[in-house]
């Protein structure tokens, strides 16, 4: 194996006495012979170990023997010091790994630090001792009481012992707790030990947990990370005996929740097949764990991050991706495949001058620090920190989803994962916008698979339809059978879409129910619909939107095509028949007050591009926008449908069916 720190250059995870030549490493043995052997004799059959979760008896058993130890050197008069793994920055390494994949993992090297009971010139020496055997103690209670704490718990029992001895805070607990997990090979997990977390996942992912045996038998709970993000437990033994089942093909880490939730409301994994992961920053051990659980349970999936364009946030990165030396249990959560999605430089290029911002001196020293590692390891992470250090300036995800708006980021995203911005890290798979359910059935000439659309979708138990596969190679393989419809509804809210579905509504009204994912459709959508018409021509096929300019322009998307923003209609039309079921203002003349909104700037800017098109194409529709735009205000289908409910909806929209003479 190559080694690319040319300050840690000795192999060795573990040893009581260093081999190399630290000053640090050899203080404490006053040239005692005995307790150099007992030492030895321990650290040979721990030197190689792993940091890796143990049953609880051998968790206990090394525990005491560290007392045995402990209580041998006292009896037999010589100083009872220890070694443990030094948590410096540099004595770190990053290895190739052995199947010269490109892949490197983090290595501790041989520099340890002492822990002594009495050291000369080091009063600190003592307390830091006394620290990790009171840790050792209620470690040791724990294990044997079957119980866990988290490490904050752990802290307040500790601080209430600052009057028998020495004090505690925060980093005091952390310190003693990692040395405990430098002196046994034990992870906190195994040590009774469990994390605070405050990760979240959402997507296309189920999670199979066993609940505990109430002596009935252990129950098992169905997680739906599609419904709701979840949050990521801090149990990570727990998270070792989760089972997952998903057909996402990419997995997103997310630095910031924020964006992870705007992310979440905006369906991308159902545009993007996808799981969704954030640890809110810099990741605690429970969300690493969970992510490599996920990489470990599906490793054909690639991995990859969407971060800040910062030193702080290639950190972030590294420690996903190889672990944090401080940590020494934290590196058997590495995932070493993961790829930087964006923010990256090439995403930022016509970015206007307001999404950055200054480096400043302490983001260059850290840039400049990370780069001496990475220009070894990741000449592409490398480059955009020079490029950071060079144009002396810094830009945050939120600075470019204000600038985009939520649809043009999701679709920037889409497009890095699928399109050729994407540099192939999905190879092949296609960005799905859309989906549908309701009475058709879709046969595969070539697979011989079947799809009920009257059925759950993707894959599990939650409510959302199918995906559309609108590209050319898909549509050619497909075969469609109505099992009963009458009608095709084009739905343009998301929302009611699902409400739609959950209320399974072809049962009451028999019908094909399409959605984009966000409003506007793209070409796979709008040449699925097509093909739809073409092999159901007798079915009308009407557009249920929000009565909006933004409604109106998904609408003339679905009748006309995206080539209708240039002006430009010739040729075949995806759905030149549609017809603009609801809402309509005709609808809206007893409505309350509470259905109505103000147009926002956005509205007004597409009513402006709207005008004069529908003024030509379909002068019914530029009297409704006229209005809209008379009224200053626009209503939602949201709202109906609170107010009307299930029931009340479906007549809504059977009526307007009859009244247009669709029915």
């Amino acid at each position: 194996m190559s080694r690319h720190d040319p300050d840690a250059l000795l192999a060795g995870l573990y040893g009581w006495e260093a081999q190399g030549g630290s000053n640090e490493s050899q203080q404490g043995h006053d040239g005692n012979e005995e307790l150099g052997q007992l030492q030895d004799d321990y650290g040979d059959c721990m030197q190689q170990e792993e940091v890796v979760d143990v049953p609880a008896e051998e968790a206990i058993r090394r525990i005491e023997e560290q007392v045995t130890l402990f209580l041998s050197c006292l009896t037999t008069g010589v100083q009872p010091d220890f070694f443990v793994v030094s948590r410096d920055s540099s004595n770190k390494a990053l290895e190739a790994g052995a199947e010269d994949d490109g892949t490197f993992s983090l290595r501790m090297q041989q520099r340890q630090s002492l822990r002594s009971l009495v050291a000369s010139g080091r009063p600190e020496s003592m307390d830091q001792y006394t620290r990790i055997f009171k840790v050792l103690d209620v470690c040791h209670e724990q294990l044997l009481n079957g119980t866990q704490m988290t490490q904050r718990e752990l802290y307040y029992r500790l601080k209430g012992l600052d009057d028998v001895g020495p004090t505690w805070t925060v980093r005091h607990v952390n310190e003693a707790v990692q040395d405990v997990v430098s002196l046994t090979r034990l992870p906190r997990s195994s040590l009774g030990i469990s994390c605070s977390s405050k990760g979240l996942v959402a997507g296309r992912l189920l999670i199979r947990a066993r609940q505990p045996d109430d002596g009935l038998g252990a129950a098992e709970e169905i997680i739906d990370c599609a419904s709701n993000a979840r949050q990521i437990t801090g149990n990570i033994q727990t998270i070792g005996t989760f089972a997952f089942q998903s057909d996402a093909q990419v997995i997103v880490v997310i630095e910031k929740d924020a964006i992870f939730q705007n992310l979440a409301e905006n369906k991308f994994f159902d545009i993007v097949p996808s799981i969704l992961i954030t640890g809110k920053g810099m990741p605690d051990m429970a969300s690493r764990a969970f992510l490599q659980t996920l990489t470990t349970a599906f490793p054909s999936l690639p991995v990859v991050a969407l971060v800040d364009w910062n030193p702080s946030a290639v950190a972030i990165l590294s420690v996903y991706r190889w672990g944090s030396h401080r940590m020494e249990e934290s590196m058997r959560f590495a995932v070493p495949t993961l790829r930087w999605l964006g923010m990256r430089s090439d995403m930022l290029l016509e970015a206007p001058g307001d999404v950055f911002q200054e480096l400043g001196p302490r983001g260059v020293a850290m840039a400049n620090n990370m780069l001496r590692t990475l220009r070894q390891v990741d000449a592409d992470w490398a480059a955009e920190l020079e490029r950071m250090v060079e144009g002396q300036r810094k830009a945050e995800i939120e600075a470019v989803y204000s600038v985009c708006g939520a649809g043009g980021f999701v679709d920037l995203l889409a497009d890095r994962l699928t399109g050729e911005a994407g540099r192939g890290l999905l190879g092949g798979v296609a960005c799905c916008k859309g989906l549908v359910a309701g009475r058709l059935a879709i046969h595969n000439r070539r697979t011989g698979d079947e799809v009920d659309c009257t059925q759950p979708g993707s894959g599990w138990p939650r409510i959302g339809g199918h995906q559309i596969r609108g590209d050319p190679d898909s549509l050619s393989e497909q075969v469609y059978e109505n099992a009963g419809a009458v009608v095709i509804l084009v739905v343009q809210d998301g929302a009611i879409f699902q409400r739609l579905v959950a209320d399974s509504i072809w049962e009451e009204l028999p019908s094909i129910l399409i959605s984009a994912s966000r409003g506007l459709p793209d070409e796979g959508i709008l040449a699925f619909l097509q093909s739809l018409t073409a092999a159901f021509p007798e079915l009308p096929v009407v557009g249920l939107t929000d009565w909006s300019p933004s409604g109106l322009a998904a609408l003339a998307r679905y009748r006309w095509g995206s080539r209708m923003e240039e002006g430009d209609i010739d040729g075949v039309l995806p759905a030149p028949e549609l017809r603009w079921l609801a809402l309509r203002s005709s609808m809206l003349l007893q409505a309350p007050a509470h259905f109505f909104e103000e147009l926002s700037p956005e509205d007004e800017a597409a009513a402006s591009s709207l005008g004069p098109l529908l003024d030509h194409l379909e002068p019914e529709w530029a009297e409704e926008l006229a209005k809209m735009l008379d009224s200053g205000s626009k209503a939602s289908l949201l709202a109906m449908y609170a107010e009307c409910g299930a029931a009340g909806f479906c007549e809504v929209l059977a009526h307007q069916l009859t009244a247009t003479g669709h029915a």
